[in-house]
C-alpha cells in the first residue's frame, strides 16, 4: 500500500500532467512549431506517464479496499468466535437478557471477566455486546451489520492475548 504522502504527490503529478496536456493542446501554431523544433512537445510520453500514475493510484485503491475487507472479516471472525466460546460458559438469565461469562484472572486484575450480553428479544439483537474487564474498568464491543464497533483495539487485544488460553482458532 502506498503511503498517504506519496499518494498525494502522485495525484499532484497526474493533475499537473493533465494541465500540461490541456495547455499544450491550446497553444498557437506558431508556438507549437517552435516547441516541435526542439522536441518540446512530447504528448505521447506525457500521456503514457499520466496513465502509469493513474494506474498505480487505481491499483493502490483496490489493494486498500481488499485490505480493509480482510481486516473486517478477521474482526467479525474474532467477534463471532468469542461469542461462540462464551455461549458455552456459565449463563445467568435475567428478565431481558442472558449473560454468559467466564472469569480469567489477570496480573493486574484478579476479578477480570469476559461477558456476553444477549438480549432475549430477537428485535433487540443489535444491542448484544461483549464486555471485558473488572469492577473498576471495562471495555465493550458490539456487532453492527458487518462491522464491529466500540472499544475494538482494547477488546481485540484481550481476545488475541487470551486466544490460546480460551482455545480459539488462530486468525491469520
Amino acid at each position: 500500500m502506498i503511503e498517504n504522502k506519496d499518494k498525494k504527490l502522485l495525484e499532484i503529478m497526474a493533475d499537473s500532467l493533465e494541465k500540461y496536456l490541456k495547455a499544450s493542446g491550446s497553444i498557437s501554431n506558431h508556438v507549437f512549431g517552435k516547441l516541435s523544433k526542439y522536441n518540446g512537445l512530447l504528448w505521447s510520453e506525457l500521456e503514457d506517464q499520466k496513465k502509469i500514475i493513474e494506474k498505480i493510484l487505481s491499483e493502490d485503491n483496490e489493494e486498500s479496499k481488499e485490505e480493509n475487507e480482510q481486516k473486517e472479516n478477521a474482526q467479525l471472525k474474532l467477534y463471532n468466535d468469542m461469542v461462540e466460546y462464551l455461549k458455552k460458559q456459565k449463563c445467568v438469565e435475567l428478565q431481558w437478557v442472558k449473560i454468559y461469562s467466564v472469569k480469567l484472572p489477570q496480573q493486574d486484575s484478579k476479578d477480570f471477566e469476559i461477558k456476553y450480553y444477549e438480549h432475549k428479544d430477537p428485535y433487540a439483537a443489535h444491542k448484544n455486546y461483549i464486555l471485558f474487564g473488572d469492577t473498576t474498568k471495562n471495555y465493550s464491543i458490539r456487532k453492527e451489520k458487518n462491522d464491529v464497533t466500540g472499544d475494538t483495539e482494547k477488546c481485540f487485544d484481550y481476545i488475541l492475548n487470551l486466544r490460546e488460553k480460551l482455545g480459539l482458532e488462530q486468525i491469520s
